[in-house]
C-alpha cells in the first residue's frame, strides 16, 4: 500500500505548480462583477473595482483558467491580465458600457 501511496502523493503535490495572477487594470474606480474559473478547482465570483488582483492556482496538467468580468458602468475601461511566472500569458480589454471582457489561459508544453 505504501508503495503505491508515495507515488500518487508525489503526484498531488506537483499537480497545482502554476501561481497565477490574475490582474484588473483600467480607469481607477471601474466597477465590475463576474467570473475566475479554472477547470479543476471550480469557480469563483468576483465584484470589485479597478484595481484589482487575485492570485490563481492551476494545475500543470489538464486545466484551463477563464476570466469573464463585466463591466458595471458606462464610463471608464477593464483591462484583464493573465501572469505566469513574470510575464504576461494572456490580456482583454473592454471599454464599452456593461462590455465584458474574457480571457482564457491554459498551461502549454515547458
Amino acid at each position: 500500500m505504501v508503495r503505491f501511496l508515495l507515488p500518487l502523493l508525489l503526484i498531488l503535490a506537483c499537480e497545482y505548480n502554476y501561481d497565477v495572477e490574475v490582474r484588473v487594470t483600467g480607469t481607477a474606480g471601474t466597477r465590475f462583477a463576474g467570473t475566475i474559473l479554472t477547470t479543476k478547482r471550480g469557480v469563483q465570483s468576483v465584484n470589485d473595482t479597478v484595481p484589482a488582483e487575485w492570485r490563481v492556482p492551476v494545475a500543470n496538467v489538464g486545466d484551463t483558467l477563464i476570466v469573464q468580468l463585466q463591466k458595471d458602468s458606462t464610463a471608464g475601461f477593464l483591462e484583464v491580465w493573465v501572469w505566469v511566472s513574470g510575464g504576461c500569458e494572456a490580456h482583454g480589454r473592454v471599454a464599452a458600457p456593461g462590455g465584458v471582457v474574457r480571457v482564457v489561459w491554459f498551461p502549454g508544453p515547458s
